[in-house]
C-alpha cells in the first residue's frame, strides 16, 4: 500500500521512499526495479537497455557523469575522468567484452584474439627501446635503416647475436665510426654492445667470414695470403726478381739480374751467371 503527501510517495513500512522536488528531481531511497528492459527518454526513444540474465546496461547515446569518478560496487574508484582534457584514468584492468577496439571514425584499429593482438594501421613507437619476444620475426621491407638522425657520426652501425660459449658473448658485424668507417666482423666479445662495439673489451676477436668475393682490392692484412689458399705466401719481392716456386711454401724471388747474365741452376736454385760450361759428356 501506499500513502501519499504533497512531494512524497511512501510505502506502509518506510515513509519517504520516493521524494518529488518542485525541481523535477526524484530521490529515491532504496532500490530501483524496472520491469521492462528499456528506460526511455522524453520522446519516447530507449536511452537505457537492461539485461536481465547478466545485469548488462546498453547505453544508446552519450554518457554524463556529472562529478569526475565512476566507482565499483564497493565504493573505489574505477574510472577517473578528466573534464579538462577528456582524458579517461583506469584504475585496475581494463577489460575488453568484444573483440575489437575503434577509432572515432568507427573503423576497427585494435582487434583482440586471446593474448594475440593485431593491428590494422600502422603502429609507431616513440620510445627508445622495443623489446620483442618472438620465435620469427618477418619484415617485408627489403632495406632495413639504422642509426636515423646520426648526424655527427659518434655510434658504430650494425648487427649483432648473443651466444653462450662457457659464458655470455657477443658475435656480429659492425660499421665502425672511430675506425675510417670499416666494415668489421667479430665474435667473442663479452661485453655487450651499446651505440658502440667495445673492440678492446675482453674477448673480442675478429671474426672469420666464409664467401666468395669479387672486385674491390685486399688490404692491410696482418699476414700474407698463404700459398694453399690461393697467395704468394710473401709480404715484399726483390725488385727485378724472377719468381720461383717453394712447393707449399711462401713464393721467392732471385736477385735482380745483371746485364749479360743468364739465369742457371745452382742445386735447383735459380741464380744469375757469367760463367757458361759445356759440362761432361
Amino acid at each position: 500500500m501506499f500513502a501519499g503527501t504533497a512531494n512524497q510517495m511512501s510505502t506502509a513500512v518506510t515513509n519517504n521512499t520516493v521524494t518529488f522536488a518542485l525541481t523535477n528531481d526524484v530521490t529515491l531511497v532504496g532500490d530501483l526495479t524496472v520491469g521492462g528492459n528499456d528506460i526511455k527518454a522524453s520522446d519516447g526513444a530507449t536511452a537505457l537497455t537492461l539485461t536481465a540474465a547478466s545485469g548488462n546496461v546498453t547505453v544508446a547515446g552519450d554518457l554524463k557523469v556529472g562529478g569526475n569518478d565512476i566507482l565499483a560496487s564497493d565504493g573505489v574508484t574505477a574510472l577517473t575522468l578528466l573534464a579538462s582534457s577528456g582524458d579517461v584514468t583506469v584504475a585496475g584492468d581494463l577489460k575488453v567484452t568484444g573483440n575489437d577496439i575503434k577509432s572515432s571514425s568507427g573503423s576497427t584499429a585494435i582487434t583482440l584474439s586471446g593474448t594475440s593482438v593485431t593491428v590494422a594501421g600502422d603502429l609507431t613507437v616513440n620510445g627508445s627501446t622495443t623489446v620483442i619476444n618472438s620465435t620469427t620475426v618477418t619484415i617485408d621491407d627489403s632495406l632495413l635503416k639504422l642509426a636515423d638522425g646520426n648526424i655527427a657520426n659518434s655510434i658504430d652501425t650494425g648487427v649483432y647475436a648473443e651466444y653462450v660459449d662457457t659464458v655470455a658473448k657477443y658475435a656480429g658485424f659492425f660499421r665502425d665510426a672511430s675506425d675510417n668507417n670499416i666494415f668489421k666482423f667479430f665474435k667473442g666479445a663479452e661485453t655487450e654492445p651499446t651505440t658502440t662495439v667495445n673492440t678492446a673489451g675482453t674477448g673480442y676477436t675478429v671474426g672469420t667470414i666464409l664467401a666468395n668475393l669479387t672486385g674491390g682490392t685486399v688490404s692491410s692484412l696482418a699476414s700474407a695470403i698463404g700459398v694453399t689458399d690461393g697467395g704468394t705466401g710473401a709480404a715484399t719481392f726483390t725488385s727485378n726478381g724472377v719468381l720461383y716456386g717453394n712447393g707449399t711454401g711462401a713464393i721467392q724471388a732471385t736477385a735482380a739480374g745483371t746485364d749479360t747474365y743468364i739465369l742457371k741452376s745452382n742445386a735447383g736454385v735459380p741464380v744469375w751467371s757469367n760463367v757458361i760450361d759445356g759440362g761432361t759428356y
